[in-house]
């Protein structure tokens, strides 16, 4: 969602800033640092290195791919997206039940 971290900044009065899993990584030259700055958050899985990688299972078998495939997709935006849509649906239930109550205060009276 455009303008997400403006929003937050302003009405939280806290500072606001995008995930960037390479702000400790060397990055060679020859990389776009603008290209990446912009889609930075979205490659969080990918950024993963040092002691951060998945360490084998006992057996020398590799973690499962599928075992993180839900924080790769996750999306900041998306997040956002969904406390809004949950926030919205209390205020509808609170409204809906304002309404039903006023009506049967009417019919009491």
């Amino acid at each position: 969602m455009p303008y997400t971290a403006q929003f937050f900044a302003e009405k939280l009065n806290v500072p606001v800033e995008y995930f960037n899993p390479f702000r400790n990584v060397q990055i060679d030259p020859a990389v776009n640092l603008e290209e990446l700055a912009r889609v930075a958050h979205s490659l969080g899985e990918v950024g993963r290195v040092g002691p951060a990688q998945p360490r084998a299972l006992p057996g020398g078998a590799e973690p499962h791919a599928g075992q993180h495939a839900a924080l790769a997709e996750f999306q900041p935006e998306e997040a956002v997206s969904f406390i809004a849509t949950v926030f919205s649906l209390v205020i509808m239930a609170f409204r809906v039940s304002g309404y039903l109550f006023e009506k049967l205060a009417a019919v009491k009276t």
